[in-house]
């Protein structure tokens, strides 16, 4: 939902500024001891912004949509010693429809990226995780190429 500040004369905002529907499957197999596959199956439509951002002047009654999208998620584990994984993680996105201007597709706007790399998780306490991932491009088409190193601290209240 477009919730956080949005404003139309800003590049970067912390909001969409538009509506999205984004349903998932998750699931995670249990092959061997000691051992985890996951997955997480998405799909993203999105809405019309009526108000698309730019730092440029735009002509009044401009809309934008963003074109529709499957992705997976995919993660193995395999527990190295009590409270800390190993394994290996990644996603596959690839953007079905063209984004759209008024109305109009813009050519050569699909995405596709395919990242995968190491990762690891520590649980020192029952309440407390750490995650640290990190994701080389193996396939990037009209997206950024690059590493990408996730770090997330989680801890139950």
């Amino acid at each position: 939902s477009p919730i956080g500040k949005y404003n139309k004369n800003k590049d970067i905002n912390q909001s969409s500024g538009y509506w999205s529907i984004a349903p998932y499957y998750a699931f995670t197999i249990l092959p061997a001891p000691r051992c985890e596959l996951s997955a997480r199956l998405n799909y993203l439509y999105n809405f019309s912004n009526n108000t698309p951002a730019s730092g440029s002047p735009i002509s009044p009654g401009t809309y934008t949509r963003a074109g529709q999208a499957v992705w997976i998620n995919f993660a193995t584990s395999y527990v190295a010693i009590h409270g800390l994984d190993v394994g290996i993680n990644g996603y596959y996105f690839k953007q079905f429809t063209n984004d759209r201007v008024d109305g109009f597709a813009q050519p050569n706007s699909k995405v596709t990226n395919l990242s995968i790399g190491p990762g690891i998780s520590y649980e020192p306490y029952k309440s407390t995780l750490f995650f640290i991932n990190d994701y080389f491009p193996i396939v990037a088409k009209n997206t950024f190429i690059g590493f990408q190193l996730v770090i997330r601290y989680v801890h139950a209240f």
